[in-house]
């Protein structure tokens, strides 16, 4: 995969954290990051793949690190196209800072 592009939407560029030790940054990455930060439902989707040579947006895989509400997330998603998509913060009900699927599914399965 040394040529699939990458997108990464962040606040702050990695190199920022430099001065707290190594950091990774990716020579084949466009990060959108510092202030071209631009929330992943606020991109041009369309614009951003074809910039980038990318002609099926079903065979894109989003990861998300933000900790916002995950159903939100889901949702646009779908809206650019997508459904393969991580969360990396699935928090248990009654924890975390967000709204996460597993909340959700936590509703609907009896406890052991």
């Amino acid at each position: 995969m040394p040529n699939t592009p990458i997108i990464s939407l962040t606040p702050h560029h990695p190199a920022k954290y430099l001065l707290k030790g190594p950091v990774y940054v990716d020579q084949n990455c466009t990060y959108f990051a510092g202030k071209d930060f631009v929330d992943f439902g606020n991109v041009n989707w369309s614009t951003v793949m074809k910039e980038h040579g990318v002609s099926d947006s079903s065979r894109v895989l989003i990861f998300f690190d933000d900790h916002q509400n995950e159903l939100k997330r889901l949702k646009q998603t779908l809206k650019v196209g997508s459904s393969h998509l991580v969360f990396e913060d699935t928090h248990d009900t009654g924890t975390g800072d967000h709204y996460s699927l597993r909340q959700r599914q936590d509703l609907y399965v009896e406890p052991f």
